[in-house]
C-alpha cells in the first residue's frame, strides 16, 4: 500500500504547489494575499518601501467625504504594525498633490514626498508614525526654489537625498539635501548642479539608479536641433559626469524617437536601456531593452545582439539575474501584472515560473523584499469597486551566486528513509544549497562539495521537499 501511495505521490507531483520561484508566497497574509480596506470607499496606494527591519510601509490616497492622505505599516507576515500610528494606520487631511514616493532610512525614519511637480514637499516621519521635528522646517521640506520642477529623488547610502529636475531655464539639475533637510553646500554650488542637455530636456520620473560607489546613472531625452535623441548619463557621487561611462559620459541609446529609456545598472557597471511608447494602433506598449558595457558598447551577447524585444526589466537581483514585470493596460487605466526572471544574458530563467497578480490593479509597484521574495503592492482597478489597497507576495530567491549548471546530477535513494546521497561533477568551491517543504519554510541549507554530498533528513517528518541549489531544483521524497 505503501508503494502504491509513493507512486500516486510521483504522479501528482507537477501539481503539488512547492514554494519554487515565482509561486505565490502562502505564509504571507490571507494565502499570499492582504486586502485593506480603510474607509468602504476608494483607497490609492501609489508608493512602498521595506524597512530593514522588515517592516512594509505602503502609502496613497483616501477618498470618501474628504481626501485623505494615508500611510499603512504591515510587519513581514502581512499582519499590522500597531506600533505605527493609530493601530499600524496614519491618516491626514490634504487638499493638494498625492503622494509619489516614499522611502525609509537605516533608522526606520520614514521619508515621503508628495505635490506637484513644481510645488513638492518632503516630509519626515518617526518610526511610531510621528512627525521627526529635527528635520526641514518642523518636519516638512520644500525642495524646490521659484521655476524649478521635480522629477525624482532618492535616498544615498548615507541618507541624504539626492533630488533630480528642471530648473526656470529648462536646464537640468540635481539637488542634494543632508540628513537633517539642509541643503548640502558641499554638492555643486551651494547644493545644486545644473546641466544643458541640448536644447530641451525630458527626464522621466522615477529614473535615478545608485550605484555601491555612490555613482549613479539617469536616463534623459533630449531634443536637439529638431532630433529626439535617449540617452544615458553617469555622474559620480559628488554630481559630476563621469567621463569614462560611454562618451565622455554620456550613451546615446539607438531606439526610435518615439521611445522613452530608463536604466537599470548591472554591479559590474553595465546598463540596460528600458525603453518603450504607447502605440495607439495596437492599444498596447511596444518594449525592448537594450544591454550596454561601461564604455558605451553593445553586449552582443545579450538577448538578440545586444537587444531584447517585449520586455523591459523592473529590478536587477543580487544574483545580477532580471526581475520583469509584463504590464498589459485596458482603456481604463487597469493593468494586469505577469512576473518573469531572465539570465543576465537576456535568456529566460526556467526555473521561476511565470507568475501574475490575481487582481487587475490601478496603481501599482513591485519590489524585492529583504528576503529577496517579491511584493506587488497597488490597488485594484477603480471598476472593481470597492478600492482596496492590495499586497500580494511571491517566492523568489536572490542567491548572489554565480550560475554554474550542475553536471551530472544524481540523487539516491530517493525516496529513502532520511540519508540521500547527492552525486555531480566536481565542484572546486562550495555551492550554497537549501531544502523546502511544501509551505516554503526552510528545513535545512547547506554546501555541496566535491563529488558527493550526503543529505541527512532523518529528523523530519515523512513527506516531500525541494531541494535547490544554483537556481536547479529537484524533488527529494522522506520516507
Amino acid at each position: 500500500m505503501k508503494q502504491n501511495t509513493l507512486i500516486l505521490i510521483f504522479l501528482l507531483l507537477p501539481f503539488i504547489g512547492f514554494a519554487q520561484d515565482g509561486i505565490p508566497d502562502l505564509s504571507f497574509g490571507d494565502n499570499g494575499i492582504v486586502i485593506t480596506d480603510i474607509n468602504d470607499d476608494e483607497d490609492n496606494a501609489y508608493a512602498v518601501d521595506q524597512a530593514p527591519s522588515g517592516r512594509i510601509v505602503v502609502a496613497g490616497l483616501t477618498v470618501s467625504s474628504v481626501y485623505q492622505d494615508f500611510i499603512i505599516a504591515y510587519l513581514e507576515d502581512g499582519t499590522m504594525d500597531t506600533s505605527f500610528g493609530d493601530n499600524g494606520v496614519l491618516l491626514n487631511e490634504t487638499d493638494y498633490g498625492i503622494i509619489d514616493q516614499v522611502s525609509i532610512q537605516e533608522d526606520e525614519k520614514i521619508i515621503l514626498g508628495k505635490g506637484d511637480s513644481d510645488d513638492y514637499t518632503i516630509i519626515r516621519y518617526l518610526p511610531d508614525g510621528s512627525i521627526d521635528s529635527s528635520f526641514g522646517d518642523e518636519g516638512y521640506l520644500s525642495p524646490l526654489i521659484d521655476g524649478e520642477t521635480k522629477r525624482a529623488f532618492v535616498l544615498t547610502q548615507e541618507d541624504k537625498i539626492l533630488l533630480c529636475g528642471f530648473d526656470s531655464n529648462e536646464n537640468f539639475i540635481l539637488k542634494r539635501f543632508l540628513q537633517n533637510g539642509d541643503i548640502d553646500v558641499d554638492f555643486g554650488n551651494d547644493g545644486t548642479i545644473s546641466y544643458a542637455f541640448g536644447d530641451e530636456s525630458y527626464y522621466p520620473k522615477y529614473n535615478i539608479q545608485l550605484m555601491e560607489d555612490g555613482s549613479f546613472i539617469i536616463g534623459i531625452k533630449i531634443i536637439n536641433t529638431g532630433v529626439i535623441t535617449n540617452i544615458m548619463v553617469k555622474f559620480n557621487e559628488g554630481g559630476n559626469i563621469d567621463p569614462s561611462y560611454g562618451t565622455s559620459g554620456i550613451i546615446t541609446v539607438p531606439v526610435e524617437e518615439l521611445f522613452t529609456c530608463s536604466p537599470l545598472v548591472f554591479a559590474n557597471g553595465d546598463t540596460l536601456a528600458r525603453c518603450q511608447y504607447w502605440d495607439v494602433i495596437s492599444e498596447t506598449y511596444t518594449r525592448t531593452t537594450i544591454k550596454f558595457h561601461p564604455n558605451g558598447s553593445i553586449d552582443l551577447s545579450f538577448g538578440f545582439d545586444g537587444y531584447l524585444q517585449g520586455y523591459i526589466g523592473e529590478i536587477i537581483q543580487e544574483n545580477q539575474r532580471i526581475l520583469h514585470a509584463s504590464r498589459y493596460y485596458d482603456w481604463e487605466g487597469g493593468q494586469e501584472i505577469y512576473l518573469s526572471r531572465l539570465f543576465a544574458d537576456g535568456s529566460i530563467d526556467p526555473s521561476f515560473i511565470t507568475a501574475g497578480s490575481n487582481y487587475i490593479m490601478g496603481p501599482a509597484n513591485v519590489l524585492l523584499l529583504n528576503s529577496g521574495k517579491i511584493l506587488i503592492a497597488g490597488s485594484n482597478i477603480w471598476y472593481d469597486w470597492p478600492v482596496d489597497i492590495i499586497l500580494q507576495q511571491f517566492h523568489n530567491d536572490p542567491l548572489g551566486i554565480e550560475d554554474h549548471p550542475l553536471e551530472n546530477f544524481s540523487i539516491y535513494p530517493n525516496p529513502s528513509n532520511g540519508f540521500f546521497n547527492i552525486n555531480h561533477d566536481y565542484i572546486i568551491s562550495e555551492t550554497p544549497y537549501q531544502i523546502t517543504d511544501i509551505t516554503g519554510k526552510v528545513i535545512q541549507t547547506g554546501k555541496l562539495t566535491g563529488e558527493q554530498t550526503v543529505l541527512n533528513l532523518s529528523a523530519v517528518q515523512s513527506g516531500m521537499y525541494l531541494l535547490t541549489s544554483n537556481n536547479n531544483s529537484y524533488r527529494l521524497i522522506k520516507n
